[in-house]
């Protein structure tokens, strides 16, 4: 795979043009109000909707949003806790294990509305936990995601084959040493084989579980090197598959 990475006079032009991130409450399709983390510029001609990991709409999530968006993204992130979110492993164990898939799905079909998916096309990209919904949306709905990322993800098991089928172009990210997403990423790769698809997959060495996020395992296992890696990977993907130029 050839990495791409924007130069420091792109990402300058970039920022002196794009909206500021802002919070805002986005619809449902049955009169839910989900709020979101919004930055990029409103006249983007792709967007980038992010599902977040267990600790919910944290400072790691908006930055992502931020640099999509100054990439020229119109970019996203729904809260999928309603507006809580955690600092350690305990509080996160606790929203995780209260969020329903349905809800999930509900909002992210609630962000996907909001960035006009199906009127320019726009990637999902789910991080630990929300590599789920995001999977299970883009499968289920491929007339609006044009693509999915997954960075170290998994739980991909409520997605049946036949819907896989029918996704975009699917990548998946995960360290070597991440047991949970790395197995997951394997399992996933042979189902999508069995449907005649390919699963784009990329395994840092040594790399752990939420490696890019600095709340997990109180930052012991922050990996800025591999953060860069996912990055750069996940912008070629994105440049490629929404064919526009970040």
């Amino acid at each position: 795979m050839r990495i791409l990475a924007a130069s420091l006079l792109t990402i300058v032009m970039f920022i002196s043009t794009v909206e500021a991130g802002e919070m805002i409450t986005v619809n449902g399709a049955n009169g839910e109000k989900f709020n979101a983390y919004i930055a990029g510029p409103a006249n983007a001609g792709a967007g980038a909707l992010i599902l977040h990991d267990w600790f919910g709409l944290t400072d790691f999530t908006k930055e992502s949003v931020d640099r999509l968006g100054q990439q020229g993204l119109r970019a996203m992130a729904v809260d999928l806790f309603n507006g809580l979110s955690a600092e350690t492993h305990d509080q996160a164990g606790v929203l995780a294990g209260k969020l329903e898939a349905d809800y999930a799905q509900s909002a992210t079909l609630a962000g996907l509305s909001s960035l006009k998916a199906g009127q320019i096309p726009v990637a999902v990209i789910g991080y630990s936990m929300g590599g789920r919904t995001a999977l299970r949306t883009a499968a289920q709905h491929p007339d609006l995601i044009k693509a999915a990322a997954l960075i170290y993800a998994g739980g991909y098991d409520g997605t049946d084959d036949k819907s896989l089928a029918a996704a975009g172009p699917i990548l998946s990210i995960t360290g070597s040493a991440d047991e949970w997403a790395y197995s997951e990423q394997a399992i996933l790769e042979k189902r999508l084989l069995t449907v005649d698809r390919n699963l784009e997959s990329y395994v840092y060495p040594g790399a752990v579980h939420a490696f890019a996020q600095p709340l997990f395992n109180e930052g012991k296992t922050y990996d800025k090197v591999a953060t860069q890696a996912m990055r750069d990977v996940l912008d070629s993907f994105l440049k490629r598959h929404l064919g526009i130029a970040m």
